[in-house]
């Protein structure tokens, strides 16, 4: 029994189109998934009306997942959250990812609100408008690209970065952080111009170059001669040596 709950509770994605799932969360009906009008049939798969996480599993592909409110998570393959959606059960007002593996893309609409999303270690992050998240379980680190907005990051319920338009940070497993940094534009690449900050990101600074005079040898021993006679006219110039 306790594993035919687990499948009821688990949506698996082996598909290289892109998928989009609408949650309906109206008291009346059961949340369904619709896939976008690419997809070659419509299937619909009713999800559990329960206020436990639903576990979403991606392997081939960008997977899309569009909330009731309009807001996007997408799905890079081999990725695998626990989803929570706000609205559906008294007392969740923000949409919450628990981040297992991999790598999620978000948007947040309406704007005022934002997605929370967690990783073990008590990792807890927010992002406001849209942002790039991403767990690797083997090493521990857990990495957020605040592409829009301001986003935040959470150990153990102490705020340790604030991220603004184009700023990232890393997390490692033994809880130092590395950031912010201006972040690369090409891991936003396959998920579409939505992800790319609308501000203009920071040029990484090089060190001052001071440009350091080369002697002008034959000018300083011509100066070196010229004192030299100046002293002794009576003994001929040795060959300076610089």
């Amino acid at each position: 029994m306790e594993d035919e709950m687990k499948l009821r509770k688990m949506i698996f994605f082996s598909s290289t189109i892109l998928v989009s799932i609408i949650f309906f969360l109206a008291s009346c009906a059961s949340p369904t998934a619709v896939p976008t009008d690419i997809s070659p049939e419509a299937i619909f798969t009713s999800l559990p009306i329960t206020c436990d996480p639903v576990l979403i599993s991606a392997q081939l592909g960008i997977t899309m997942l569009r909330l009731q409110d309009g807001s996007e998570i997408h799905l890079s393959d081999n990725t695998e959250i626990e989803l929570t959606v706000a609205g559906y059960c008294p007392g969740i007002t923000s949409n919450q990812i628990d981040l297992l593996r991999g790598q999620v893309a978000v948007k947040i609409l309406p704007e005022g609100s934002l997605i929370q999303v967690t990783a073990p270690g008590d990792v807890l992050a927010t992002i406001d408008t849209t942002g790039l998240a991403s767990y690797d379980p083997e090493s521990g680190a857990f990495i957020l690209s605040c592409t829009n907005g301001t986003c935040t990051v959470s150990v153990a319920g102490e705020e340790i970065a604030r991220l603004g338009c184009g700023e990232g940070g890393v997390l490692e497993q033994d809880g130092t952080y590395k950031g912010p940094y201006t972040i690369d534009l090409a891991l936003l690449a396959p998920y579409g111009e939505w992800l790319v900050p609308t501000c203009v990101l920071p040029v990484s600074s090089t060190p001052d170059i001071v440009a350091t005079e080369t002697p002008d040898k034959a000018a300083t021993a011509t100066s070196y001669c010229a004192t030299f006679e100046s002293q002794f006219p009576l003994t001929p110039c040795a060959p300076y040596v610089p």
